[in-house]
């Protein structure tokens, strides 16, 4: 096993440095835990997207009431499976559909009629209902999430760093927007990865295996730091064959139980992944990525007919007869190949570790193409999780917060028949620099920080082993 590893990898400090949770984090954890919940429970009865909030809704009355593989059925209109999600988050559906049923009045059920009134954006009693239920895996996720960061820097760090990256992630515009507002759920994958980064960097590798293979069959996106988990997978396993048993079977006990009610649709379960990088061939879907440079809009175009009518094509020749798409995919096996090579020669592994776990979560929404808005968020997050209690680590959280929240209000600011929504949204939109949307603006900052991250990991590890300062500026 690497000594350096298991010696050096506990979070932001060693095994021995890690601090003992004291009176002061636990403070912190609670408060973030109430703050992450007051800023989140008064906009859950609120109508969400209605497209992406009446499918949720669609897909849990098909596992209700046909089966959880019925939501793989063919779409006759498209020709694609009604459900482009991994199996993991139909679970999660199929018990908010029989909770619905269980806490309505008798003779409301979860049905066509209460998910045509969802996509209506009506507000009556079921409806109201039916969103704040719909809406609880997100949020629920976030509060965990906001609680979870806060113990692990105070953990990692002091006191003070729990207040700050607590409160940081409870009070994140975004994350709220995303959740209670929107209706969607990026923080479960994002509370997945962060738990699994965890325990696998205390190596409880066991633990972290099921918790990034669940994130995978959750989100097609938990690839983003397969660098991170399969180095410390065979860092921790080495040529013990014990060990490595003990994953395999973790891992197939893991994907076993969440796709074996799905195997009569197999085929289409396995496309929501293998589809996922040409789902939707654009060089971006509204994400302000490095690609959007190479088409921007002024509108989201939500709404349009034929996308391909606003949105550059991601699968066509563009330079040296090669697709975005493909130099898309070409840079992030380049950024997961100096991660990897970083890892297995640095001296000391924990400063790689935090900085690759940002290097990642950024390069996947920067380089590749077909990104949403949304896809950003977990990025905040990790990087909180990957915490430094420095002034510029801070700039450069709180430049990516901004552009993450920038980027979803861009595309729609909840709630939609609201006057505020209305006004936030319009006036991002009406934003210009040197006669360049907001959206050109804010790819230019994240593809700055990205290339400060890429630097910073370029000359992490060289130094003698890293501890937190003496006064952090938390």
């Amino acid at each position: 096993m690497d000594r350096a590893l298991s010696s050096t990898l506990e979070g932001a400090a060693g095994e021995a440095q890690l601090r003992a949770a004291t009176r002061g984090t636990w403070a912190a954890v609670v408060v973030a835990v109430l703050v992450a919940v007051a800023a989140r429970v008064p906009f859950m009865a609120e109508p969400g997207f209605p497209a992406d909030v009446s499918q949720f809704a669609y897909w849990a009355y098909l596992a209700k009431s046909e089966g959880m593989a019925a939501v793989y059925q063919t779409n006759e209109l498209s020709g694609r499976p009604l459900c482009n999600y991994p199996p993991g988050y139909v679970f999660v559906l199929r018990g908010l559909a029989g909770v619905y049923d269980v806490i309505a009045p008798p003779g409301e059920t979860f049905g066509p009629d209460l998910i045509r009134s969802i996509y209506d954006g009506a507000r009556t009693p079921a409806t109201k209902r039916a969103y704040a239920i719909l809406k609880t895996p997100g949020v629920f996720c976030d509060v965990w999430l906001a609680g979870l960061l806060a113990y692990i820097a105070g953990r990692c760090w002091r006191t003070r760093s729990a207040w700050a990256v607590g409160l940081a992630y409870a009070l994140l515009p975004a994350a709220i927007h995303n959740a209670a507002l929107w209706g969607q759920v990026d923080s479960i994958l994002a509370l997945l990865l962060v738990a699994a980064l965890w325990y696998g960097v205390r190596q409880r590798i066991i633990a972290m295996t099921v918790l990034a293979f669940l994130a995978f069959l959750t989100k097609a996106q938990a690839a983003i730091l397969v660098p991170v988990f399969a180095y410390l997978l065979i860092a921790w396993a080495g040529r013990d064959t014990q060990r490595w048993g003990r994953s395999l079977i973790a891992i197939g006990v893991t994907v076993g139980a969440v796709v074996l009610p799905f195997v009569s649709m197999a085929r289409p379960m396995l496309a929501a992944f293998t589809q996922a990088a040409s789902y939707y061939p654009f060089v971006h879907l509204n994400g302000f990525s490095g690609w959007f440079l190479l088409s921007p809009v002024a509108e989201n175009h939500l709404d349009a007919p034929e996308l391909s009518q606003w949105y550059r094509p991601d699968d066509v020749a563009w330079v040296l007869g090669l697709a975005p798409r493909t130099i898309g995919f070409a840079l992030l096996l380049g950024v997961w190949a100096l991660v990897i090579v970083k890892l297995i020669t640095a001296s000391e592994k924990q400063p790689v570790v935090r900085v690759a776990v940002r290097v990642l979560s950024l390069a996947f929404f920067v380089v590749s193409t077909q990104m949403h808005e949304r896809y950003l968020l977990p990025a905040a997050a990790l990087w909180l999780f990957a915490y430094e209690a420095r002034w510029t680590w801070w700039l450069s959280w709180l430049s990516l917060a901004l552009c993450v929240t920038v980027n979803q209000a861009w595309v729609w600011a909840n709630p939609e028949d609201g006057v505020a929504g209305r006004v936030i949204s319009d006036k991002l939109r009406e934003l210009r620099w040197l006669d360049q949307p907001i959206g050109v603006w804010v790819a230019c900052v994240l593809m700055v920080l990205l290339v400060g991250q890429m630097v910073q990991l370029l000359r992490a590890g060289r130094a003698q082993k890293e501890t937190p300062p003496e006064t952090p500026t938390a």
